[in-house]
Order: C-alpha cells, then sequence, then structure tokens
C-alpha cells in the first residue's frame, strides 16, 4: 500500500512526536519507521497501525490520485 511520507510527516508534527516516540507508540523499530517512511509502501496491517497511532484516517496519509500519477 502506497503511503505519503510528508502527510505523515506533518501529523506526526502536530501531534509533537519524534520518530522513535511514534515508532514506540506504534509498536515498530525507529529503523523500520524510517525504512517505511523512504519506501513510500507498507502492508495494510501497518498502515492501519500508523493511522491509529496519528489518530487519523487512512484517507490521510495515502497519496491522491493526482499525487501518484506524478
Amino acid at each position: 500500500m502506497k503511503i505519503d511520507r510528508q502527510k505523515i510527516d506533518v501529523l506526526m508534527v502536530k501531534r509533537g512526536l519524534t520518530v522513535s516516540k511514534f515508532a514506540e507508540k506504534i509498536g515498530v523499530s525507529r529503523q523500520n519507521l524510517s525504512t517505511i517512511k523512504s519506501r513510500g509502501t507498507c502492508n495494510p496491517q501497518t498502515a492501519v497501525k500508523l493511522c491509529n497511532g496519528l489518530e487519523c484516517a487512512i484517507e490521510d496519509i495515502i497519496p491522491t490520485e493526482s499525487e501518484v500519477k506524478s
């Protein structure tokens, strides 16, 4: 599943989360979180963890159709 790193970063800042704090909150290693963000993909279960940790909807972290085409 494609995810948008910038959207995740913005939501993390809004919630006052560092990468380390966010990784701990969602139960993944800091390195794994960094890898997920840099790849821009993850499995659906991880996407749910990201959304739960950020208190957002899945639509808030995936690229829009126009962003995918660019």
